[in-house]
């Protein structure tokens, strides 16, 4: 399958990359495959559409595994070149760098604090939990200005900001006198769902 990988159509793809997975090293999986990435337009797309599915299929990191993948048949465990972590960032792809972040990664740091504030919101949980994993030492600042600049205004309690809140448990619990202070400085209707959001720091 693989040594005539270019004679079949790209329906096949799928079947290609799972033997790919149980036979290639991941150098040569990258090579072969990370051109894929980003890709918008025909054949292409649809073949980086399966690679993105397959890899959130066989990556954890606070993500469940995408169910649509199944159609691949991706082995149980797959170890992915640690490029794929640049190939993402490039591709501008943020579930992929938020699976993929790992400790150290400098430009994961950079990528995910600027999508944080500006991508899909419904992604924060996501974003935050990776910034974690990069160990950003910084989280409690983050999150306190993203609080800050979603209730802006005395703006209402909406899900965006439910989701936002979610990410409080992520925090050190030695920052929780900082924490318990900015209540304050919210609307009295966002507080008591603020200072629940804290309550895992307690325990």
């Amino acid at each position: 399958v693989l040594s005539k990988q270019s004679l079949l159509p790209p329906s096949a793809f799928g079947p290609v990359l799972s033997a790919a997975l149980r036979a290639w090293p991941p150098a040569k999986i990258y090579d072969e495959f990370a051109p894929l990435l980003g890709q918008s337009k025909g054949a292409t797309r649809e073949k980086s559409l399966a690679l993105q599915r397959t890899i959130r299929a066989t990556c954890t990191g606070g993500r469940e595994a995408d169910p649509f993948a199944d159609e691949l048949c991706p082995p149980a465990a797959v170890q992915w070149d640690p490029r794929w972590l640049d190939a993402a960032i490039k591709a501008d792809e943020a579930d992929l760098v938020c699976l993929l972040a790992r400790p150290g990664h400098k430009g994961a740091v950079s990528y995910l604090l600027k999508a944080v504030q500006s991508k899909n919101r419904f992604q924060t949980g996501y974003m935050m939990e990776a910034l974690v994993r990069c160990q950003y030492p910084k989280m409690t600042d983050l999150f306190l200005d993203l609080v800050a600049k979603r209730t802006k205004g005395g703006a209402a309690f909406h899900y965006e900001l439910q989701i936002l809140l979610e990410t409080a448990r992520l925090l050190p619990p030695a920052d929780l006198p900082r924490l318990d202070a900015f209540a304050a400085k919210l609307d009295e209707k966002l507080v008591d769902r603020y200072l629940e959001a804290l309550e895992p720091l307690r325990v």
